[in-house]
């Protein structure tokens, strides 16, 4: 008899009855594309089906036919399949089973979570790189988009870069947005910055800069990147490994640039053309800056001494009080005298004025005036230093008085004096044709009186021009040398606080003192008189008491 698979016993009695959902529908029918005894019992059972059909369906079937029908299949038999014996079970060992029930499965936690450790040992190390390369990608776009915006802003300045003071301010007119201030790896928030600027370019154009590409205009100042990410003056920008602070790229660029200067200074051999070829350098030693020129003298070469001018090192922060580099087209340059005063406290007045007149001679001036005056029990000890200082050095001589004490006050005067400046050569030029033209009249003259009227304004004229020279001359001397004065005072002790407490309480004890001084002096004054007016107390008594009292 046709017995079908266990497992799907069922499931072929509900897919015949159409009790199946969709799933089982199709299942089934795959089922039975693959299983022949399957298919021949799914036909039976069909063919069964449709012979009760039809018998229940038959004219001549009486009312107890339908009924023999359905006892006979019911008590046909049918085989049922062999129940499959379930498989045996892995032995447990004694301590896995008595001893440690659940030693395996804690076995199995323990190898996992060791894979997974040693898996997130080799990887998380590769995202971290990944996630620093990332940070140093994007501080390196902000870099160069910062770099590009200096590039503009020199377009619309006639090549002059920002002043450190405004640089900021300088970038964000030129598209530079707030976030892009903001290292990656850095948490600050707007409107913190997080790159520096090179101070030192302040006040300088792109023709002051002999190597832009090697002239550094701004880095960023969180030096974690294992390295720094710095833009230069040509716009370009790139990450610098092992650079740790600005220092740290001084010294770099000085052990360069003193490599490159020791190989300039190898003799060339000759080549065979006859002309000096120059040594090559070895493998590990880096190759000289090509922007370094040589001169050829006698067959060797020999290095130009202004290698170093090029060096792109950063300085402190540029004095802010320079004179004009630039003359904006205005004039051949601009005439600026500047008058300063400047007032200091320092703790020592006598050696601040010496130190004050020895930084005049440093930076080529010269003192005027000095005059000291020592203090008093209440009044300080006050000096005064006066001279001049050339207009080139004045700024750098205001950053050294900084340095003798606490700056008070600070006051710098510009005059402009280029309109007389131009006013005195105009004058003098004047004079000069005026001088040829009456020398000439003078030489022509035939008739005397005439000589001697050109004679005498000849004379007016060339005193005239005597004194605009005068003129000129002092002109040039406020320009060239600034007036400065140093006003140095002794430090005011610091006022004392008094509690009002105190002071009440203080007050109180001296009126007590005083009326205690004064009750003091009258009764010394009643014992002192006691001998003198005592005999007199007891004669006025007596002399009462005999004649008031009878």
């Amino acid at each position: 008899m046709l017995t079908p698979c266990n497992e799907w016993r069922e499931r072929l009695a509900a897919f015949l009855d159409g009790e199946g959902s969709t799933t089982d529908t199709t299942q089934i029918v795959d089922h039975l594309a693959q299983c022949p005894t399957c298919r021949a019992y799914a036909e039976l059972a069909r063919c069964d089906a449709q012979d009760v059909a039809a018998a229940l369906c038959a004219p001549q079937a009486g009312p107890g036919f339908a009924a023999r029908v359905m006892a006979q299949i019911a008590v046909t038999p049918m085989d049922t399949a062999p129940e499959t014996p379930p498989a045996p079970q892995a032995r447990q060992s004694f301590w896995k089973k008595q001893l440690f029930p659940g030693f395996g499965r804690v076995v199995e936690a323990l190898t996992v979570i060791a894979l997974v450790a040693v898996v997130g040992s080799i990887f998380f190390p590769v995202f971290a790189k990944a996630r620093e390369k990332s940070r140093q990608t994007t501080c390196l776009s902000n870099v160069r988009q910062m770099a590009t915006a200096i590039a503009m802003y020199q377009q619309d300045h006639h090549g002059q870069f920002p002043a450190a003071s405004n640089w900021v301010l300088a970038l964000k007119d030129n598209g530079v947005s707030e976030k892009m201030f903001l290292c990656p790896i850095s948490s600050s928030v707007p409107p913190a910055v997080d790159y520096s600027y090179n101070a030192a370019l302040t006040g300088k154009s792109d023709r002051d800069i002999d190597f832009p590409s090697e002239y550094p205009t701004l880095w960023c100042s969180r030096f974690n990147h294992v390295g720094t990410i710095m833009g230069f003056a040509d716009g370009h920008a790139k990450y610098i490994p092992g650079v740790k602070s600005i220092d740290d790229f001084r010294r770099q660029q000085l052990a360069d640039l003193d490599t490159a200067v020791d190989m300039r200074k190898k003799p060339l051999e000759a080549s065979p053309s006859g002309h000096a070829a120059e040594t090559p350098p070895s493998s590990g030693a880096p190759a000289p800056r090509t922007t370094m020129s040589a001169v050829e003298v006698s067959g060797t070469a020999q290095p130009v001494e202004n290698e170093r001018h090029a060096l792109a090192v950063v300085v402190p922060p540029t004095p802010t009080v320079m004179p004009p580099a630039k003359n904006y087209g205005l004039a051949d340059k601009l005439q600026i005298a500047y008058t300063v005063d400047v007032s200091i406290e320092s703790d020592d007045v006598k050696a601040a004025t010496e130190k004050a007149e020895a930084l005049l001679n440093q930076r080529d001036g010269f003192v005027l005036s000095s005059s000291y005056q020592r203090g008093e029990e209440q009044q300080p000890a006050s000096a005064s230093v006066s001279g001049r200082v050339p207009g080139e050095k004045l700024g750098v001589l205001l950053v050294d008085l900084d340095r003798l004490g606490t700056l008070v006050s600070r006051t710098v005067n510009g005059e402009d004096l280029t309109a007389t400046h131009l006013a005195h050569l105009e004058t003098l030029d004047s004079l000069r044709g005026a001088q040829g033209w009456l020398e000439k009249i003078e030489g022509n003259a035939k008739r005397t009186p005439d000589a001697l009227n050109a004679e005498s304004r000849r004379n007016d004229v060339s005193q005239q021009a005597a004194g605009t020279r005068v003129d000129e001359y002092k002109l040039k001397l406020r320009v060239t040398l600034a007036d400065i004065t140093i006003h140095i005072t002794g430090k005011q002790p610091p006022p004392v606080s008094v509690n009002p407490f105190q002071k009440s309480t203080t007050d109180s004890l001296r009126a007590l003192g005083a009326f205690s001084t004064g009750l003091g002096a009258l009764l010394l004054a009643i014992l002192v008189w006691i001998p003198l007016w005592g005999p007199l107390l007891v004669i006025a008594l007596y002399l009462r008491k005999r004649y008031l009292m009878k």
